[in-house]
């Protein structure tokens, strides 16, 4: 497809910068236009993630963009093992009134849980300093969703998650009235849902004032189905000084 670019993506970190070369000249043989790092990488202690650890990105910017290859890091922003091992962690609740459990694989976090949101400045602060870079993806940016194993329900509007205090208690701030329940936020559909988009919208308003005009924002958005998978493009790069 015309004006359409591919890129690698490294999903674990690279151990030792030698490795790049070889893995430099094959993505280029496949005709591709950059790499994706991973900002950062999961740690295992059997078969669960005890820790993310942050990848030495640097020296291999340098390697990447001397060989004419574009940039990017793969961020995941509201997922965290380490948060949710805190004792005082609130995990996200669902429109049943019950809290998410986590497993193996996914530890969601509510963007507007106060520990979160510590978390995705932290994130952004830790980006600032890195060296620029083409694009960032910024993974799992969104309100609690398991796209890899859970589908949309269009039959049922309203969303699974998240229906914690901290959301409820600022929904109804806005609405100048307590909405705590499933029902009456359905009374309220329109606005929450317009809300909830909102609170994402800030978020990425966020990130792009903090890196300023570096590179071009991604941010991935739930498929239709488990199978299909989209980046949505926010096209916002450089337009807020």
């Amino acid at each position: 497809m015309s004006g359409t670019k591919l890129f690698y993506k490294q999903l674990f970190p690279i151990e030792d910068i030698f490795d790049l070369d070889p893995l430099i000249e094959g993505i280029k043989k496949a005709r591709f236009n950059g790499i994706f790092f991973p900002f950062s990488y999961s740690q295992f202690n059997g078969p669960k993630i005890s820790r993310r650890q942050y990848f030495d990105f640097a020296p291999f910017h340098t390697l990447a963009k001397q060989a004419g290859l574009e940039v990017g890091l793969y961020i995941p922003c509201f997922e965290s093992a380490k948060l949710w091992s805190k004792e005082d962690f609130s995990p996200p609740v669902n429109h049943a009134g019950s809290s998410a459990v986590s497993d193996e694989h996914y530890y969601p976090l509510c963007p507007n849980n106060p520990m979160s949101f510590n978390h995705f400045k932290n994130i952004l602060k830790r980006l600032a300093r890195l060296p620029d870079c083409d694009y960032y993806l910024f993974d799992y940016l969104h309100f609690p969703f398991d796209w890899e194993r859970e589908s949309l329900d269009v039959q049922y509007p309203l969303p699974k998650y998240c229906y914690c205090p901290f959301c409820v208690t600022e929904f109804s701030s806005m609405m100048g009235e307590v909405v705590s329940t499933a029902s009456q936020i359905m009374e309220y559909l329109e606005e929450w849902l317009e809300w909830r988009t909102q609170v994402v919208n800030n978020l990425v308003l966020m990130a792009r004032e903090t890196l300023g005009p570096k590179g071009r924002i991604i941010i991935s958005v739930p498929p239709i189905s488990p199978d299909r998978f989209t980046f949505y493009d926010w096209a916002i790069a450089g337009s807020f000084k």
